[in-house]
């Protein structure tokens, strides 16, 4: 790239637009196929471990804690036969009625009461677990019925007319001898308290059936006196006609507005002609009416017959004639005098023109008060109306509630009258057996907690792990620093499968390996971003020591010489330079020697391949560095602009030294280099907020080091990348065999 071809860049001293400091990035977002891919030896391993822990808990827990459930089967029954329904039920939903009732033996069944009863009977007396309460004195019977509730559960068997009791004990004999007699105690009270106080519940329904009835009548006549003596209209506020007559008004106040407001804005617009400096100028429809005058037409027919008189006595006598002159002044006056006339004609129907106007305004204005105050009037009467009908809604809804009561005490007499009717309504249809398995412990439920818990656990740990990671590990990680772009990336150099000796070299040895097809790739990004914006000369900046700063630029400098670039690589880390030993240079003359005006850029440049050149840092650098940030750097960067189309600059790292802020401050264009698991996204927020500030644009950040993911997909394409490149057509004689 010439500098021809290129636009200038901004001069140094010009400003740039500080750009915003990044938000720090404290974590990044998660990518569940990537953390699978990363992480699926620790879920496999994970999963064996908790089957393992399964079958151990399983066998433990059955040796030392086995559990037998002994469970006994109720059916409640109808509380009245199906020809009863239309009589006895009308809407009321049979299954809800069952529902109520079903979840109140399940209660009832649990309570201190029944399992107090089942505690004396013979068959619970018998059992191994009641010896456990058995002392000097007999059986503890509150210790007893404290541990019977823990071991007893009851419960609905969803859509149908069943529930069950279930009792769990650690013997297979003991838990359903303890299951049917607590079913005999609860059956045999049920039977016995069933219907004992039905009359009396019968007759206090009747007394609330009584009295609901005179409320509600009480409501319904209240409702009657409000519209009587209020004289409604209609329980309904649109049906009002203090409603019509808002509705009415609403829109003539409106449109009366607009015509006023229409008329005062002619109004102000003709007397504000009245008051400005000089004639005044009158509408064109007044000066056409005063144009139109008697008086004015007269005078208009008066001027053209002595103009035409004019005309014929000129033309006998000539313009000089006493008679012409004279002529031409009673022309003349007559001129004036049609003026004269048509200001007065306009002045007196502009001033009548606006008289009307006042007028029309004045009575809108009248008009408007009017139906304003009729207005007020209709929203007080219609305000009144609202609050007798909020009255006349509260008395409805209280007659409502007072009515669905009613219903309620109805329906609860109505149950009672025909519980007399029937016998109990449970009866035992299964009765408890000895178990033939384990209720607890289950394999396949032991299983299946233990493998989830293990691999919970372990997704858990995965993710903290994930969440507290501030490496820099892909280019991915970069993506969420806000205004960053990712110009590329370079894989460790391990994973190129063209086993380059040495990455800096590359390019050149190896140029159908992984690292020289990525150098392009950065390389081609570098260049459309140079073309298109002017750049020349690109500082690259190391966040921390070990980057692999050098390396990159040596081979993008390469790369960028096979598509016809000249190129001049200048090593600015003047505290450890590397590039002389990494391209078998001299290491001087070089920079710091062109710093002290001692050495031309000519002399100092060390031609390392075709299109490559290397100004090195030199020697006896000292304090030299200081330097970097004077006008003889910017003298450098200028001449060697002139002589080459890029000029990449390689500095020290960031963290360690400020030159690469000072350069950035010097050159065309800034590119952030980082290794991949050494530099902390922290850090790049830093550093990139810091090159964006500077007056070199900032291109974006080359990762370097990238290592292949769990499963060896990047390798992978790596490899077929190459396998690609090198194929070799088939010879004629292989075509022919095919």
């Amino acid at each position: 790239m010439s500098t021809s071809t290129m636009s200038a860049p901004p001069p140094p001293g010009a400003q740039r637009q500080p750009i915003a400091a990044a938000p720090a990035v404290t974590a990044a977002a998660l990518d569940p196929v990537g953390l699978l891919r990363s992480y699926y030896p620790w879920l496999i391993g994970s999963g064996i471990a908790g089957g393992v822990l399964g079958v151990v808990l399983y066998l433990v827990f059955g040796m030392f804690m086995p559990r037998y459930d002994g469970k006994v089967l109720f059916q409640a029954l109808p509380s009245f036969k199906a020809s009863e329904i239309a009589d006895t039920v009308g809407r009321t939903s049979i299954g809800e009625e069952n529902d109520v009732f079903l979840q109140t033996q399940v209660k009832l069944i649990q309570t201190d009461q029944i399992l107090f009863s089942a505690l004396n009977e013979p068959g619970v007396r018998k059992t191994q677990w009641v010896k456990a309460y058995m002392g000097r004195d007999g059986l503890d019977q509150a210790e007893a019925l404290y541990d019977l509730k823990k071991i007893v559960s009851a419960r609905m068997l969803g859509g149908t007319a069943l529930f069950e009791v279930t009792v769990r004990t650690a013997s297979q004999v003991d838990a359903p001898l303890i299951a049917n007699a607590i079913s005999n105690v609860y059956v045999a009270d049920h039977i016995k308290t069933r219907g004992t106080d039905a009359r009396k519940k019968i007759a206090q329904f009747d007394q609330n059936i009584r009295r609901l009835r005179t409320e509600i009548n009480s409501i319904e006549t209240n409702k009657e006196r409000l519209i009587t003596d209020n004289e409604l209209e209609s329980i309904r506020q649109n049906e009002s006609s203090y409603y019509q007559q808002v509705q009415e008004l609403l829109p003539r106040i409106v449109a009366l507005r607009e015509d006023r407001a229409r008329m005062q804005q002619l109004n102000d617009q003709y007397t504000d002609l009245t008051r400005q400096d000089g004639p005044p100028v009158y509408p064109e429809v007044i000066r056409k009416e005063a144009e139109e005058a008697r008086v004015a037409l007269t005078i208009e027919s008066e001027i053209e017959l002595r103009e035409a008189t004019l005309g014929s006595t000129r033309a006998q006598f000539g313009p000089n004639h006493r008679d012409v002159k004279a002529m031409e002044a009673a022309i003349s006056s007559l001129h004036n005098q049609y003026k004269k006339v048509v200001d007065n004609q306009m002045a007196d129907a502009f001033a009548a023109l606006l008289e009307t106007y006042r007028s029309t305004i004045a009575s809108y204005e009248r008009a408007e008060s009017q139906l304003m105050s009729d207005l007020e009037i209709a929203r007080a009467k219609l305000t009144e109306v609202q609050g007798l009908l909020k009255e006349y809604e509260e008395l409805e809804t209280e007659g409502d509630a007072k009515r669905k009561e009613m219903d309620t005490v109805s329906e609860g007499k109505r149950l009672l009258t025909v519980a007399d009717e029937v016998g109990a309504q449970v009866r035992i249809i299964e009765k408890a057996k000895k178990p033939d398995f384990r209720s607890f412990p289950k394999p396949i439920p032991m299983l299946a907690l233990s493998i989830f818990l293990v691999c919970g656990s372990t997704v858990g740990l995965i993710v903290l792990r994930e969440l507290r990671e501030q490496r820099v590990r892909s280019p991915r990680d970069i993506a969420l620093i806000p205004r960053t772009r990712v110009l590329g990336i370079m894989p460790e150099l391990s994973m190129d499968p063209a086993k380059p000796e040495r990455i800096e070299l590359a390019v050149r040895d190896r140029p159908l390996g992984a690292v020289a097809e990525s150098a392009r790739q950065i390389r081609t990004s570098i260049l459309k971003a140079c073309e298109i914006r002017g750049h020349q000369s690109i500082v690259f900046c190391p966040g921390m020591p070990g980057s692999g700063n050098s390396s990159i630029i040596t081979n993008l400098a390469i790369s960028a010489a096979l598509v016809d670039k000249r190129v001049l690589i200048i090593d600015a880390n003047l505290r450890r330079p590397s590039l002389h030993t990494m391209l078998d240079v001299q290491e001087g003359p070089g920079l710091v020697d062109m710093l002290r005006d001692e050495k031309s850029l000519a002399s100092c440049v060390q031609e390392i391949s075709e299109g490559v050149s290397l100004l090195t840092a030199g020697t006896e650098r000292g304090h030299q560095y200081e330097r970097l940030n004077t006008s003889t750097m910017n003298d450098i960067l200028e001449q060697a602009k002139s002589n080459y189309d890029l000029v990449l600059l390689d500095v020290a790292p960031a963290v360690v030294a400020g030159d690469a802020f000072a350069l950035a401050g010097r050159c065309d264009a800034s590119v952030l280099v980082c290794r991949a698991y050494s530099e902390k996204r922290g850090l790049l927020v830093r550093l990139r907020t810091q090159l964006g500030d500077a007056r070199a644009d900032f291109l974006g950040v080359i990762v370097n080091g990238v290592r292949a993911s769990a499963g060896g997909y990047l390798k992978s394409n790596y490899k077929t990348t190459m396998d690609y490149q090198e194929y070799e057509a088939p010879t004629a004689q292989e075509s022919d065999a095919v």
